[in-house]
């Protein structure tokens, strides 16, 4: 599959292609899955690429995921790394992954790409035994979209410097 690779902690432990047998809403879907019976970490699916045209901008990566017989957690996931490949953003959605068996479902990861990114990574992970398979991927702007993974979102700004409100 151009463009797209094998990685993770154990990539050996699991296969990707595309399944010709499985589409959504008649588009193709990719597969990721576990070929060994005690997978010693995690697979994924994944490119990488510039954050030239997409600095100082929010940006959803999405895609819908089906699953089967997950038995650990599987997700979407982006990173953004600096020039020295220093971690700057990031969201796995572990707080919120997918499990067992599934039907098509489109999941969001949205980041804000810092001035200082150099690359950005995404792609669908699958930690333990199980398949995933992904489809209608997109990458795109949104702007007016909160940060996701976060558990709470911030403030605009600093409140109650006086202590005045208990």
């Amino acid at each position: 599959m151009k463009t797209w690779f094998l990685a993770g902690s154990h990539p050996n432990d699991y296969t990707d292609g595309i399944d010709n047998a499985v589409t959504y809403e008649g588009k193709k879907a990719a597969h990721l899955r576990c070929k060994v019976d005690e997978p010693g970490g995690f697979g994924t699916l994944m490119q990488s690429f510039k954050a030239d045209q997409y600095r100082n901008k929010r940006m959803r990566f999405s895609g819908a995921v089906k699953s089967e017989g997950v038995t650990s957690w599987a997700a979407l996931w982006m990173r953004v790394d600096d020039d020295d490949a220093k971690l700057l953003e990031f969201d796995n959605m572990q707080e919120r992954s997918i499990e067992g068996d599934t039907d098509w479902q489109r999941y969001p990861v949205v980041l804000d790409i810092p001035l200082k990114g150099d690359s950005v990574h995404f792609g669908i992970l699958l930690d333990g035994k199980g398949q995933v398979w992904l489809s209608d991927v997109r990458f795109e702007e949104a702007p007016n979209e909160p940060i996701s993974g976060r558990k709470k979102q911030l403030p605009d700004e600093p409140g109650n410097l006086d202590f005045s409100n208990e």
